[in-house]
Formats: structure tokens, sequence, C-alpha cells
């Protein structure tokens, strides 16, 4: 499948993301949110290099099933359906490996479902959709 047919905008972050909350309230499930953040750094990659970089890292290890999404110009933004914060702390230190040292410096938060639900739910790119 083709990696840009997979790339989320803020909007359709906010329907699936809403989607998934009603999901995982309904069903007892658990899912996590992974957000990237550029940070400036000295490493003089351009935006759109490190943005590359890091998308590529991210479709090499997220399942077909979990959404990637790309809400601003400097955030990334991982949904892991079916995911506790165990495998969230997987799935970070897997693409986290793929991008040391090719897409500088990144600022990570990682949420869980139900444990997080008021700070997902709060989340600027769920708003602003």
């Amino acid at each position: 499948m083709d990696q840009n047919l997979r790339l989320l905008d803020r909007v359709h972050l906010g329907v699936r993301l809403h989607e998934e909350l009603d999901r995982a309230r309904r069903y007892k499930r658990v899912f996590s949110v992974l957000t990237f953040e550029e940070v400036p750094a000295s490493d003089g990659l351009p935006i759109h290099v490190k943005m590359a970089r890091a998308l590529e890292a991210m479709f090499a290890v997220v399942r077909v099933s979990d959404l990637i999404a790309r809400p601003y110009d400097d955030t990334l933004v991982v949904v892991l359906v079916e995911t506790d914060r165990r495998g969230a702390a997987d799935a970070l230190f897997r693409i986290r490996q793929r991008i040391a040292n090719r897409a500088g410096t990144w600022r990570v938060t990682t949420l869980t479902f139900p444990d997080d639900n008021e700070l997902i739910v709060q989340a600027e790119f769920l708003r602003a959709a």
C-alpha cells in the first residue's frame, strides 16, 4: 500500500481518533497514542527531510491497522490500536532505533487509553478537528 494513502491529516486524525475512543469505551479496549514533535536542533536538517525519514521509520514499524498522521507541519502522531502502555513502549523503542542519527531530535509523548483518557480528549490535534 502507498504510504501516502495511509498518512492522515489533522481532520481525518480527529475523526479516526474519536471513532477509536468510542470503540475502546464500548468494548473496554486499550489503545495508545504516540506524538512526535520535531525539536529544532543544530543538526541542520530541513524539516521536510526529518519528516520523510521519521515517516519511513514509522511505516516500517507500525501495523497496517494502526494510524499515522501529520496534524501539523512539525508533528507526527501514531495511534496504536489494541496496544497497551507496554506495547506502546516497545513500538516507540523500535521507531527511535530507526530514526536515531537519521531524523534529528523529537519530543515524544505517549498516552494510553483508558489511563490517559482526559489527556487524549484534550489533545490539541483532537480539539482542532
